[in-house]
């Protein structure tokens, strides 16, 4: 049966391919690393992780002291397992270690909170140099920079809408 009408199925097995190429192009990478950055709840930095992907700069100062910075890493879709934040200086230094519980199985992904007021103190007993905000858990021992922190002597702001 198939043999004596070739076209229609060619045909349909070519708009096929060319659907699934066209649905796969724009579906976000699947079972990578993302993370995102809010203050408070305001959204300041949501990316996926890629080799050729920068480090975002993420200027603080005085007006945002009472606030918090909440971190939510995902690991290929997981939450890490003995999930840290730390702070470090332009020569690796950890000025500052968070520990984060691990989430119950089946839980969503739980915020890793600081506050901006510890991350700021830090920033200038070390002379107001630039600092990077680190993740690191189990699962990715070597840590990855999600932000740096320019020094407070810049004047930057966030807007606060």
């Amino acid at each position: 049966m198939f043999l004596t009408h070739p076209k229609p199925l060619a045909i349909r097995s070519l708009m096929l391919i060319a659907l699934s190429t066209v649905l796969f192009s724009f579906s976000e990478k699947i079972g990578g690393d993302s993370f995102s950055v809010y203050l408070n709840d305001k959204l300041l930095i949501q990316q996926y992780v890629s080799r050729d992907v920068t480090v975002k700069s993420l200027p603080l100062n005085e007006t945002t002291a009472s606030d918090v910075l909440k971190i939510y890493y995902s690991e290929c879709g997981k939450i890490g397992r003995e999930r840290n934040i730390s702070l470090k200086d332009e020569k690796d230094k950890v000025l500052k270690l968070w520990h984060f519980p691990d989430a119950a199985e089946g839980a969503s992904n739980p915020p890793m909170i600081c506050k901006v007021k510890d991350i700021l103190a830090l920033q200038k007993s070390h002379g107001n140099s630039i600092v990077k905000i680190v993740y690191s858990s189990r699962e990715l021992s070597e840590g990855r920079i999600l932000a740096a922190i320019p020094s407070g002597d810049t004047k930057a702001s966030l807007d606060r809408d």
